[in-house]
């Protein structure tokens, strides 16, 4: 079990990301109740969490290349504790600049070996977010709702939100969310991408 130091409460917000409403219903009524918050992890918790990632999808960026981004902005690796006792989700995420939206919607951005050019600091308001990974064994709504509260921190007006899937099930579940091919609106994008974006207009 990963230590739960510097958790800070959060309320879970989607107000900015179009999720679907099936979604939204799940949150509502169960969904993060067994999740307290997510917080940044240390680099010595992001190697164990990357290794449990490659144990259940397989190769995925390296160390290397983990350590170098969080290095760059130590944000990026968001673990989701559970206040039940079982094992705690993670996700990491890349914040896109401007260079890394054209990227991603260009079909350049390095899912291995992210450029930090095209990577918010923290503090810097993200063009996008692309989820680089996901490891939500068993709790993946609650995974993502504590994660979506992050992201409506740090880009409250709403932003591109990216990822790919790496099992078909995963596939499944992103669209269960609203993801969709990202092909569908950016016709350059690599055809694994996916993409839900910003809601129109904010929620009341």
């Amino acid at each position: 079990m990963l230590p739960n130091d510097g958790l800070v409460p959060q309320r879970p917000s989607y107000k900015s990301v179009a999720f679907t409403s099936r979604f939204q219903a799940i949150v509502n009524t169960r969904g993060h109740r067994s999740i307290t918050a997510s917080r940044a992890v240390t680099p010595d918790e992001a190697r164990i969490l990357a290794a449990k990632l490659r144990d259940a999808v397989g190769p995925t960026a390296d160390d290397a290349a983990l350590l170098r981004v969080l290095a760059h902005n130590g944000e990026i690796v968001r673990l989701a504790e559970r206040d039940d006792g079982c094992e705690p989700g993670f996700v990491a995420y890349l914040p896109l600049n401007t260079a890394g939206l054209d990227a991603v919607i260009g079909g350049r951005l390095s899912r291995r070996e992210p450029d930090l050019a095209q990577l918010c600091r923290a503090g810097e308001p993200p063009a996008a977010l692309y989820m680089w990974c996901v490891y939500a064994p068993g709790n993946f709504v609650p995974t993502i709702a504590a994660i979506a509260a992050h992201f409506e921190e740090i880009a409250p007006g709403g932003v591109p939100l990216f990822t790919s899937a790496a099992t078909a099930p995963a596939a499944r579940l992103f669209a269960s969310l609203g993801f969709v091919p990202a092909t569908e609106i950016f016709p350059l994008t690599e055809p694994d991408v996916l993409v839900v974006l910003p809601r129109a207009e904010p929620s009341p």
